[in-house]
């Protein structure tokens, strides 16, 4: 059992166990040679060299300016609200944490992947103050549940087997595994690990940079953290809104569309500057974003405030909103998925508001329907569940029915329209007449395509899972669009956005994929 030197003499014993451990020399052979292969891959088309070079003279011209850079930070930091400690060396950082801690009432720790933690020991430290830890990399949690430290800086558990991690998997979870099949392994661990988000009462993550002149921390990860998904796409997308070239890591079997490009800022993050503030409003609504629209596509829900200003509707971003849970429920992690609606359900305060709005018709059905049925025998349901449920509403239906909007509001645009009807749309909501009313009041040219009702092929999951199928689904899709004459093709569901305009990216055709709120937004006078 490998243990993290803390003095030369362990240090060196380490070493000598490390180089008799066949296993770990062959693994880390084995991605040596990898990663030189495929770096060429990933980097294909790309000035890699000047990339480089780029990032490494911005870091030069900064190591002079340290002390002023970082007073600066301080300063933008702590001017919006952070607050920012300095520490003399690893045992007061240590000690200053857990001080945070503390003054918080905190029990429960989640920490992200920090080799500076790493460094400063400070798990061990917060272990000893009687803080429950939990790293939430993978890689990080297998280590920490052997008592162990990372062998290596980017895969921390690269001198485990699968058969180690199998047996450590059986042993947390006292059910045998199945060492063989690593994406059980990997559906064990996450089981696993999602409680622990959902206790926490703190997180800590590190940070690769941090940008002096706005006091923004930045994080640079392949881990599912949306805001650096942002940088990290950056060589895969350039100057383009979608990723055309995905990496060599991702099978040939996907690349049947291009992907969107995570947005630079998520849309709770704009929201305090776009917002609107309508006096004596008719209509209180919340807007239920879904993770699409946040941290993909903001600009259809800029595209809403255009189309409800001065209308008097005052449209409120409950900030503890979460995932609707859809994802959670359709891979069978009903308890997870029910925490997640608990979420949603504190943090929308429905009594306050007429109407819970979404422009997700994913999002729309699965919180009017399966919340419902996920308390139905909950002894312990909310008490203000129905009232959420029932006023639930999506785009379209808000649009035409309740705001009723006329065509005399919008200027003539007779380019040709196609529409794609999304199954939690037309099948989960029953909403069917009001898009297409709302094509043609606007002023467009409405035309039908073939089986416009049928599933495009996204499902979510489904696309990742089955990605041949849905690339079969996609592609008798498109060809019927294409062959209506339509210009422009438009939805009510970002998750149909992403299939639709991914495919259409793919194809190099002139057809552009919109959601309904954006073409509106477009036709007023």
């Amino acid at each position: 059992m490998i243990k993290t030197a803390q003095d030369m003499k362990s240090y060196k014993k380490q070493l000598k166990e490390a180089l008799a451990d066949k296993f770990l020399r062959s693994a880390l052979d084995n991605f040596n040679t990898a990663y030189r292969e495929n770096r060429s891959a990933v980097y294909y088309g790309i000035d890699f060299e000047g990339l480089k070079n780029e990032i490494a003279a911005g870091k030069d011209s900064a190591l002079p300016h340290l002390i002023e850079l970082f007073e600066e930070f301080k300063a933008k930091a702590e001017a919006v609200g952070a607050k920012v400690h300095t520490a003399k060396d690893a045992r007061q950082a240590n000690q200053i944490i857990a001080a945070i801690a503390k003054e918080n009432h905190v029990k429960k720790i989640i920490k992200a992947k920090s080799m500076t933690a790493e460094e400063t020991f400070l798990n061990d430290h917060l272990e000893k103050e009687g803080f429950t830890v939990t790293e939430t990399d993978l890689g990080e949690w297998i280590i920490q549940l052997r008592g162990e430290g990372p062998s290596h800086m980017v895969m921390p558990a690269i001198h485990l087997s699968r058969y180690q991690v199998g047996d450590l998997f059986a042993k947390v979870t006292r059910e045998k595994q199945e060492s063989e099949n690593i994406d059980k392994l990997v559906k064990v661990a996450r089981k696993q690990l999602r409680p622990a988000y959902l206790e926490a009462d703190m997180g800590i993550s590190g940070a690769n940079f941090a940008i002096a002149e706005s006091g923004a921390l930045g994080l640079v990860t392949n881990e599912g953290n949306m805001r650096k998904a942002y940088l990290a796409q950056k060589p895969l997308a350039g100057k383009e809104p979608m990723i055309r070239h995905l990496p060599h890591f991702i099978g040939k079997e996907h690349r049947f569309r291009s992907v969107p490009v995570i947005s630079k800022t998520p849309l709770r993050d704009q929201w305090q500057q776009i917002r609107m503030q309508v006096t004596d409003p008719k209509y209180n609504i919340a807007f239920f974003v879904g993770c699409a629209i946040d941290f993909i596509y903001p600009e259809q829900a800029r595209a809403l405030l255009t189309l409800l200003k001065g209308r008097g509707v005052q449209v409120v971003f409950p900030m503890d909103q979460s995932c609707c849970g859809l994802p959670l429920l359709a891979a069978a992690e009903e308890e997870t998925a029910k925490d997640v609606a608990l979420q949603n359900l504190r943090a929308m305060h429905s009594e306050s508001y007429d109407y819970i709005l979404t422009l997700c018709a994913s999002c729309g059905s699965h919180l009017k329907h399966n919340y419902l049925k996920m308390f139905k025998s909950d002894p312990d349901a909310p008490a203000n569940l129905k009232q959420f449920t029932d006023k639930i509403i999506d785009f379209s239906s808000f649009m035409a029915n309740v705001l009723d909007i006329s065509a005399k509001e919008f200027k003539a645009a007779p380019q040709k329209v196609a529409y794609h009807s999304p199954c939690h749309l037309c099948r989960g909501l029953q909403v069917t007449v009001e898009p297409r009313r709302l094509i043609e009041i606007a002023g467009y040219e409405y035309v039908p395509s073939k089986d416009e009702d049928v599933c495009c092929g996204f499902g979510g999951s489904y696309s990742v899972d089955f990605p041949e199928i849905s690339a079969e689904i996609l592609k008798k899709k498109l060809d019927n669009v294409q062959d209506s004459d339509a210009r422009l093709l438009v939805t009510d569901c970002p998750g149909c956005v992403i299939q639709l305009r991914g495919g259409m990216d793919k194809r190099k055709t002139k057809i552009q994929v919109k959601h309904i709120a954006e073409v509106l937004a477009e036709a007023l006078k």
